[in-house]
């Protein structure tokens, strides 16, 4: 029970870095996108912003160090 407790923590905590860097991203870049639809500058914004989203994706994703102490029981906050 424990574990599976760990394991949902570390599942939350992702899913909340994936919001908030979505909503920030998209803040930041929709005005351009909406802006101009078609234009260089608007394909230009929309692959940044696929780009950023990607790296905000995989920075939240546990890292097999994280997965091991989840494991081995020792994740303490």
């Amino acid at each position: 029970m424990k574990l599976e407790n760990r394991l949902w923590r570390l599942e939350d905590k992702r899913e909340r870095t994936e919001d908030a860097a979505i909503r920030t991203l998209a803040d930041d870049e929709l005005t351009a996108i909406v802006e101009t639809p078609g234009s260089p500058k608007a394909e230009t914004a929309a692959a940044r912003y696929y780009r950023l989203a990607k790296e905000y994706y995989d920075a939240a994703q546990p890292t097999l160090a994280e997965v091991r102490k989840v494991v081995r029981g020792g994740i303490r906050r």
